[in-house]
């Protein structure tokens, strides 16, 4: 559903009017439910009266098409498991689905053709073969990755713009805000390729002036989850200038000190307040440390790490496990399984399926240059190379002394046998580095293509076969060998 009115109350934090082409040559994250909704909702008619329609995965094409022909790498990210911590919430959204379906077609038997359509497309769904058809779908399409989450998009997609694997998210839903997502991309427009952005670093602008000076994501997730969200019902009449006026009056912001006072200050009613502030940290956790899926290790873990302080608070609580590293220390945030399946999940298979070992989907031979899934691909061809591990992150290579290749470090990262490549990354703008790289001729034996990144920016050279070494980067401009590729 959203924090309600949010999108509303950081209005001035909004870009507006910005094509998506801006972001050409990043990564971006998709939050692929909101335009199967969309998707749906074009083809209800025709669901209503019991005609096939391909107009859900025709839509979904057809955003992947927008965002990818405009120079981006797209990651498209599907919901999971059903989170524990939302099942109150997802509970009330099926009973209210059946019933809508119900009275759709009760409407439709009577002649009442338009509310017939109207609850019907309140009924609406995901099912398992519909998200099975859809990753099918992207999954041949170019420059486009797939990643089901282990619960919620949101939190994935949060995950993946925090380890730098994308440059922002683009959705339709302002559950992204509370898990401090950095940059949002809102409203695209699939046939303008327009859209509004939200940046996090403008949103202090949008509250009052008293609390700019000390306001962070941190203040603001707590004002989402007290306003109400899918892990909190919140707490009622709390609006945002509520809110505002409560932290400016509150000079210790933890939960445990803040929660204790609402109701001196807000004059608001909270009948029992052990039970409200439970609650609410169990939502707050919910934010931090949902479990989510790394593809770069291929295994599941919490969002952001357990800090020790909680790890001690929860040593009284049942339901706990005895290693970090199992990530289940909080169960209604989700369980972590095993790698194996992980990965199984993670593209594409379900449960059920993976039980039964009927596995359908497995990561595509064809990968886009900058995938996620790369570190995870095993192939029969060994290369040695250097590599510097950010160079898959989600941002163009603006500022290459953030990355750069020190000598200690080419020493140690020389001789590491990748497989599945290739293709050379170097980064570096260190002069020593590329001297010793140019040393080591053999390790460009065999490789097709070469990426070098000077200075931070990029150029891309086509080796012909009889091509076996590589000199100096002047003489990447003066050998016939090496030729751009075509655009």
């Amino acid at each position: 559903m959203g924090i309600p009115d949010l999108l509303r109350y950081l209005d001035k934090a909004k870009q507006k009017n910005v094509n998506i082409v801006q972001f050409s040559g990043r990564t971006l994250a998709v939050d692929t439910s909101c335009f199967l909704y969309k998707g749906l909702y074009a083809q209800a008619y025709e669901n209503l009266h019991g005609i096939q329609s391909t107009k859900c995965i025709d839509y979904l094409e057809k955003t992947a098409k927008i965002i990818t022909n405009a120079g981006i790498h797209a990651i498209f990210v599907f919901d999971g498991r059903t989170l524990p911590s939302k099942k109150l919430t997802n509970d009330k959204r099926l009973i209210s689905r059946n019933e809508n379906r119900e009275k759709a077609f009760e409407l439709l038997k009577i002649g009442d053709k338009e509310g017939a359509l109207k609850n019907f497309k309140r009924s609406f769904y995901v099912t398992k073969e519909l998200q099975e058809d859809c990753i099918k779908a992207l999954r041949g399409m170019k420059n486009v990755d797939i990643l089901v989450a282990p619960y919620e998009a949101d939190a994935q997609l949060a995950f993946l713009v925090k380890e730098k694997l994308a440059y922002g998210v683009v959705t339709v839903d302002s559950d992204l805000i509370p898990f401090g997502c950095e940059r949002i991309i809102y409203n695209l427009n699939v046939d303008s390729a327009m859209c509004e952005v939200i940046e996090s670093s403008r949103i202090k602008e949008c509250v009052c002036v008293q609390l700019q000076s000390t306001f962070d994501l941190e203040l603001l997730r707590y004002m989402c989850i007290l306003k109400g969200c899918d892990y909190f019902g919140g707490l009622k009449g709390f609006a945002y200038k509520t809110a505002e006026k409560f932290f400016s009056k509150i000079s210790n912001r933890t939960p445990k000190n803040f929660i204790k006072h609402i109701r001196s200050i807000t004059k608001l009613k909270i009948e029992n307040l052990k039970e409200f502030f439970e609650e609410f940290t169990r939502a707050n956790n919910t934010f931090l440390y949902q479990i989510v899926y790394d593809p770069r290790d291929g295994c599941q873990k919490p969002l952001n790490p357990y800090p020790e302080e909680l790890l001690n608070e929860l040593k009284n609580f049942k339901n706990t496990v005895e290693t970090v590293e199992e990530g289940n220390h909080l169960w209604y945030a989700g369980n972590v399984v095993s790698k194996d399946v992980a990965k199984l999940l993670a593209i594409g298979n379900n449960f059920e399926d993976i039980i039964e070992e009927k596995i359908k989907f497995d990561i595509p031979e064809n990968l886009p240059l900058n995938s996620i899934w790369k570190s995870l691909v095993d192939d029969s061809v060994e290369v040695k190379l250097l590599v510097d591990d950010s160079i898959n992150d989600g941002n163009r290579y603006q500022n290459p002394k953030k990355r750069k290749c020190t000598r200690d470090s080419m020493d140690s990262e020389c001789n590491i046998l990748l497989k599945r490549s290739n293709t050379v990354t170097m980064v570096s703008d260190s002069k020593e580095v590329k001297e010793e790289v140019y040393e080591k001729e053999n390790s460009f034996i065999g490789l097709k293509n070469v990426i070098v990144v000077e200075n931070g920016k990029s150029k891309y050279f086509k080796m012909e076969e009889s091509m076996v070494e590589i000199k100096s980067f002047s003489q990447h401009k003066k050998k016939t060998p090496f030729s751009s590729p075509n655009k």
